[in-house]
């Protein structure tokens, strides 16, 4: 398995509703396995506020923008847990059939 790491601006978790401790506001992040320019899959972040989710996505990562060649990216997603120990939760996002996760921490 090769595990990549990327920089990402704020990312919890897939559809699992993540409550941080620190704001208490909720946001999620979608997995859209077969979205994007080139058909490869895309995660979609929206930012909760006091009145719920955002209609509109604060951040889309695209497949093209992580690595070249995979596809299916957002099958899976995985988040929830501070793997960096930054007191912020990270997300790890898998394409289906590929031997790639893509772990996405908070900076």
């Amino acid at each position: 398995m090769v595990l990549w790491n990327m920089v990402f601006r704020y990312i919890p978790t897939s559809l699992k509703e993540l409550q941080l401790c620190i704001s208490h506001i909720i946001d999620i992040a979608v997995g859209a396995p077969y979205d994007g320019p080139e058909g490869r899959g895309a995660v979609y972040v929206f930012h909760g506020s006091k009145k719920g989710i955002m209609e509109k996505p604060s951040q889309v990562i695209q497949a093209e923008d992580i690595f070249s060649t995979i596809s299916t990216f957002g099958f899976s997603l995985a988040g929830g847990m501070d793997l960096d120990e930054n007191e912020y939760p990270d997300l790890v996002v898998g394409a289906y059939e590929a031997d790639t996760a893509v772990y996405l921490r908070y900076k």
